[in-house]
């Protein structure tokens, strides 16, 4: 069984602004500025400054269910290579052994997540990630 790794998704908010054409303090900018100096005698009327700070408010959570929505899918990925690894417990498996430059046979006795929430899987006295994973022998 291969196991390839997924992007964890942390350049995508830099992605994100980047393609931004406004964002949230560049709005607040513009809108601040056009009221100090807006014409005395045509003022911005109550419905342009409405629709405006309902334009404000659209952006700012469509930014927030952007975020929520990148965890969950995060949360999502963590948690299917986690159920992944948990069924491997007990299991005769063959892992690469980075340090060996070699496959290794043994029993999966143990599996934790690293800081990233990526699991490892312990083979005998060793621990691997797992994506070193090459093939399940029982």
């Amino acid at each position: 069984m291969q196991v390839y790794g997924v992007s964890s998704g942390q350049n995508t908010e830099n992605t994100f602004a980047s393609q931004e054409i406004l964002g949230k303090d560049a709005f607040l900018r513009l809108l601040l500025t056009e009221l100090r100096y807006q014409d005395p005698l045509n003022p911005v009327s109550d419905k342009e400054f409405v629709a405006q700070l309902a334009q404000f408010s659209a952006l700012e959570q469509t930014q927030n269910l952007n975020a929520n929505f990148e965890r969950f899918a995060n949360l999502q990925v963590q948690l299917s290579f986690m159920t992944q690894a948990a069924s491997l417990l007990g299991r005769e498996v063959e892992v690469y052994d980075d340090e060996l430059e070699q496959v290794v046979q043994g029993k999966v006795s143990a599996v934790k997540l690293d800081n990233d929430g990526f699991p490892w899987i312990t083979v005998g006295d060793f621990h691997y990630p797992l994506g070193n994973l090459r093939g399940i022998t029982g």
